[in-house]
């Protein structure tokens, strides 16, 4: 038996109404496949009627219109970015620039503005130009005392090359002394290292802020429309990434100019002591340290420097980057040495206060770079 057709009530020139009734179908594989019917039904007249109206007069000006108004914004927004760089400033006691806010609101603000036509394309095409601006021109800007590099310090080979660098800049260029030094190039490298972290924070704003503008505003949009929004804020996460990267590259410059010579050099200090110790000089070494205290003494001395010229976050990753250049300065000293039993039981101890030091100021996870000096320090122990 067959089943009947849901009835299908009307009044007058109402639509029809689909009523899928369990007494008219057999089986709830049949009352299902109606329903999945319908609803195909359904989908194809409301895919039919977009096509429809796509194809009116009044839709094509509206799309002719929506791309004069991209436009339009996309030429106000590349403007006003500009103009922010010219007036790029650092306020006292600031440590990033006034480029942050100004960008970014400028960009919010565009991308906000394009919520207003309702249309889901020009939203993601603001969006689109939006990332481009920032993955360029912003990027370019900010990142570029940082590519040029932290200037030197402690090694007179260095200083002489910053000081013939300053006196050409001052000749070829007409800055003055003060332009061209190299103090002005650490601030100017410090602020942009700090700018790029502190970007990304300002690109998660900003993404956050847009999720909210949509929800609010373009809550009926279909999935199909809903996914390209998706597609199009993702590229925000890319953003981050890439800003990530700079900055990081960033603090191993840092790292590599301000920490790696001076570290060198006071771990090769440790070549100059005598390691091959009898009772009585343990007991001299334990009284008057003659390495690590000082050692430790002179690198945190170096390390606090920093913490007041930048953020908390670039302060961390340079206190994990100095941490392992650390480490690797010294394995490169240890196993120059000889070690006799004594020399290996003051070893273990230097190690162990090495690595306490370092777990303090970098957090527990820098002990797993500490592995080889652990085993250098094992091993003098076993001399035992």
């Amino acid at each position: 038996m067959s089943p009947k057709s849901p009835s299908s009530p009307t009044t007058g020139n109402l639509p029809e109404v689909e009523v899928f009734d369990d007494e008219f179908y057999e089986t709830a594989e049949q009352r299902k496949a109606d329903q999945e019917r319908v609803k195909v039904q359904k989908l194809e007249r409301t895919q039919k009627l977009d096509g429809l109206l796509h194809r009116t007069s009044l839709s094509l000006k509206m799309q002719e219109v929506l791309g004069k108004y991209v436009l339009m914004e996309q030429y106000y927004m590349i403007e006003s970015v500009k103009k922010a760089i010219e007036m790029d400033d650092v306020e006292e006691g600031s440590l990033t620039s006034t480029l942050l806010d100004d960008v970014f609101f400028i960009v919010r603000k565009s991308i906000r503005r394009s919520i207003s036509s309702a249309s889901v394309d020009c939203v993601c095409a603001m969006l689109n130009n939006g990332v481009t601006l920032l993955e360029t021109e912003f990027i370019k800007h900010i990142n570029a005392p940082v590519r040029a590099g932290y200037p030197s310090v402690g090694l007179w080979t260095s200083e002489a090359y910053q000081t013939a660098q300053t006196a050409y800049n001052v000749i070829q260029h007409g800055k003055t002394v003060a332009e061209a030094g190299p103090e002005k190039q650490r601030s100017a490298f410090l602020v942009a290292l700090n700018n790029l972290r502190a970007s990304i924070e300002c690109v998660s704003s900003l993404r956050s802020g847009l999720n909210e503008d949509f929800a609010r505003h373009l809550a009926q949009i279909s999935e199909i429309e809903k996914g390209k929004l998706e597609n199009s804020i993702g590229q925000l996460d890319d953003l981050c990434k890439k800003l990530e990267h700079h900055a990081n590259l960033g603090v191993g410059k840092l790292c590599e100019a301000a920490f790696r010579g001076k570290l060198k050099t006071n771990a090769e200090t440790y070549l100059d002591i005598s390691h091959n110790i009898n009772d009585e000089e343990l007991a001299e070494y334990e009284a008057e340290d003659p390495f690590i205290e000082n050692f430790i003494s002179l690198l945190d001395k170096q390390i606090a420097h920093f913490e007041s010229l930048l953020i908390p976050e670039n302060y961390q990753m340079l206190l994990h980057t100095v941490s392992i250049e650390t480490v690797r300065q010294m394995e490169r000293v240890l196993f120059k040495c000889v070690f006799n039993r004594l020399g290996g039981l003051q070893l273990d101890k230097e190690y162990r206060q090495l690595a306490a030091y370092l777990t303090s100021i970098a957090g527990w996870q820098i002990r797993e770079k500490c592995v080889r000096l652990s085993q250098a320090s094992h091993y003098g122990l076993s001399c035992l």
